[in-house]
This record gives C-alpha cells, structure tokens and sequence, in this order.
C-alpha cells in the first residue's frame, strides 16, 4: 500500500509594498553556500519579486527575479498559486516552472555575490502568499 505523503507549508504573507522595494526576509529561509535550489509556489495579483542576497536587508546589490525582457510578468497574475523552481549555482541563475525542465528565464554573473538569504517583495496594488516546499516537514 502507498504511504500517502503531506506537506505542512508555511504561508509567508507580503503586504503590498506600492512602489517601494523593502523586501521581507522570513526567518528560518535562510540559505548557505555556492548552490541554492528552490521549489516554491506564490499566489499574487501583480509584481511578485523573490530576491537572493548576501545580506538580510534590501539593497543595490542582490538578485531580484521578476519579469522577462518582454515586460511580461513571470511571478505574477493569478489568483492561484503557481509553483516555480528556482536554482543558483556560481553566478548561474535559472527560473523555471514546476514540472518544466526547460528554464522561463536564465542568467549568469561573471561576478557572484554569495548568498545567505531569500527575501520576498510584492507591490503596485498587490498582497503575496508564498509556499517554500524546500522548506515544509513532511
């Protein structure tokens, strides 16, 4: 007989930040080393933005994954939630789909910064909630 496997997920709220980008770092996502990999889901209306960063504060200097060249809205738009997967390995940064192998959009930096924490950030008229299945007991 299969053991039917739950997850307990903690929702993470971001109230609408407007226009100001002060991203939220939730305690306990933390991330160490030169390799962080992601599987997350996130329900907003509009401008969801996951960051990486080396320090737990907002600033110039981080990696913040939004949009694509075209304007169109990766992280946002849906009333739903929608699951992404999301890895960093030495400067390489790639998002994705869950289930899709095939990346939505990829990155590399010729000059990495580490990074220690995620941060969360939605805006322009738009509360988030966010799932990290990287992170649920099982």
């Amino acid at each position: 007989m299969d053991k039917e496997v739950r997850e307990t997920c903690q929702v993470v709220y971001t109230k609408d930040g407007g226009s100001r980008r002060k991203f939220t770092f939730p305690d306990g996502y933390n991330v160490t080393g030169e390799a962080v990999s992601l599987d997350f889901e996130v329900r907003a209306m509009r401008q969801a933005q996951i960051a990486l960063s080396n320090v737990e504060s907002t600033q110039t200097y981080m990696y913040r994954v939004a949009e694509r060249n075209t304007g169109k809205p990766v992280l946002s738009g849906n009333s739903t939630y929608d699951r992404f997967w999301l890895t960093f390995v030495r400067g390489h940064l790639k998002l994705g789909s869950h289930g899709n192998e095939v990346p939505l959009l990829q990155w590399t930096d010729p000059l990495p910064l580490d990074v220690n924490y995620i941060g969360l950030w939605t805006g322009w008229g738009a509360d988030g909630y966010w799932k990290f299945h990287s992170f649920c007991e099982e």
